[in-house]
């Protein structure tokens, strides 16, 4: 991840040159990464609603010398957090939920659950244990899988860490609850609200949750780690376990899209906007801030498997940039 940042960091610092000029260094930069085996995946830099840079790296299917292409999908891990906060937040305009409701009327056996609010789990700041790092037992879990209602008894069984509201510790507990109470509310799944609240909604056009397994005739890619000598197929994980919290699959094409979207008032309002890019601690409602230079980006990163990506936003001059 710290090396995706890296990238994403030099990336931004291009922008600096006239609009060829950086497309061509950035381009020089990505295939030299490339040809040295420090990286695959897919870049897209938009600007207002106009694809500036697009272009693919390496093998979705590397076996077989399948190249990537822009309509490549990935899994984009965490950055599925600022989807699922985008959805709560929809819940809350349209007054199917508060901010400040007790998670206790969703989940009543989590500890503290008296205490912790909906604006806990959005800001991180709810003490619950992330279950993906809770102990290494739970490793194998990722790749075997376990049902939602053992999940959420396993999680019920954790300690508070602190005083809900006092704290900022990432866990992915908070967004994997999160998600579960979007379905409860809407008496929908978390796919069915994904297409309908947000993908349709905008346009998007390769964005979904899935529990499947990787289907390449579907241009979905495997993650890959590079072994010294080639690159090496990573093991798939159980997606049902990332859910809410990292489960989503897209392409940074759609990732531009949906930043772009939420920051010009396509999905929620202004003032919600507003409230979720207020970064306490280094985190928002499920948005992160990205200093380089004198840009402030607004986004997040992921990682799952081996997958890494990002998106970030730059509301001055409308700029997305996704890389996965």
């Amino acid at each position: 991840m710290k090396k995706l940042l890296l990238i994403f960091t030099l990336l931004t610092a291009s922008l600096s040159f006239s609009q060829d000029e950086s497309i061509a260094k950035i381009d020089e930069f990505l295939n030299y990464l490339f040809e040295n085996d420090k990286f695959m995946g897919s870049l897209v830099i938009r600007k207002g609603d106009t694809i500036v840079f697009k272009n693919a790296y390496g093998f979705y299917e590397a076996n077989r010398g399948l190249r990537s292409n822009g309509n490549t999908k990935y899994k984009i891990g965490s950055v599925t957090k600022t989807f699922t906060a985008t959805m709560i937040m929809q819940l809350v305009e349209a007054k199917k939920l508060r901010l400040e409701t007790k998670i206790s009327r969703f989940f009543p056996k989590i500890a503290m659950a008296n205490y912790i609010s909906v604006n806990d789990l959005l800001q991180q700041r709810s003490g619950i244990m992330d279950y993906v790092n809770a102990d290494e037992t739970f490793k194998e879990k990722l790749i075997t899988g376990e049902s939602r209602e053992d999940l959420l008894e396993r999680i019920a069984d954790y300690e508070a860490i602190f005083e809900p509201g006092t704290k900022h510790m990432y866990s992915n507990t908070n967004y994997y609850l999160l998600g579960c109470i979007i379905e409860n509310i809407t008496k929908k799944t978390y796919a069915e609200n994904l297409k309908e609240l947000i993908v349709d909604k905008i346009g998007l056009k390769n964005t979904y949750y899935s529990t499947e397994k990787t289907d390449v005739s579907k241009r979905e890619s495997y993650s890959y780690l590079y072994n010294g000598t080639n690159w090496e197929q990573f093991p798939e994980w159980d997606n049902s376990i990332a859910f809410a919290s990292g489960g989503i699959t897209s392409t940074p094409d759609d990732m531009t899209l949906f930043i772009s979207s939420l920051f010009e008032g396509k999905l929620v309002s202004k003032s919600s906007v507003d409230q979720m890019k207020k970064i306490k601690d280094g985190y928002g409602m499920g948005l992160m801030q990205f200093p380089f230079g004198e840009r402030r980006f607004f986004g997040h990163n992921g990682k799952i498997e081996n997958f890494n990506a990002v998106v970030g936003y730059y509301p001055k001059e409308k700029l997305s940039i996704a890389l996965s």
